[in-house]
């Protein structure tokens, strides 16, 4: 199930098709206009709702990042950071921003922040659906905190020992 499926606020039109748009030129290696969409997204986001803006800047994050373009990490914290601290897209932004940390040996440590940080957020919302009995919610929330903590502690145990990188 989708985000909006789980309580969250709809996103326009344009941004979906801003999105769908994006994807297709990354799928089809189209690094120079999809970089281009990205500026036209984010210019297009101003007139957008706070969640299609932290959308905006996640989507953007995320292509950029696939183009090897340095400015993906600016992109996906802006978005951690626009999204409302109890949306759902702000749990799952932090969650990519995390993802690709991992990716990059010196910023494991940030990785791992920005994955428990993203796990205690997604508690949080598990506690909130408990409080308005939303049952639904609580066993969505309680799945994918499971599946994170597993992926948190896989990535752990994959990091070097100080031995092992001394050696």
């Amino acid at each position: 199930k989708d985000m909006v499926s789980h309580g969250q606020p709809q996103v326009c039109q344009g941004f979906i098709h801003q999105r769908d748009e994006l994807e297709a030129l990354v799928r089809d290696h189209k690094a120079a206009q999809a970089v281009k969409e990205v500026e036209r997204m984010l210019a297009a986001a101003a007139a957008w709702t706070a969640v299609e803006k932290a959308g905006s800047n996640l989507v953007g994050g995320w292509v950029l990042y696939l183009l090897k373009n340095e400015g993906w990490e600016k992109l996906l914290k802006r978005a951690v950071f626009l999204y409302p601290p109890d949306a759902l897209g702000r749990v799952w932004a932090r969650w990519l921003w995390g993802a690709i940390q991992w990716q990059i040996p010196e910023q494991s440590a940030d990785a791992a922040t920005n994955w428990t940080i993203a796990i205690q957020d997604l508690a949080h919302l598990e506690k909130k659906a408990e409080w308005q009995n939303q049952d639904e919610l609580v066993n969505y929330y309680s799945d994918k905190i499971t599946l994170m903590r597993a992926a948190l502690d896989a990535q752990r145990n994959q990091l070097p020992t100080p031995q092992q990188a001394g050696t």
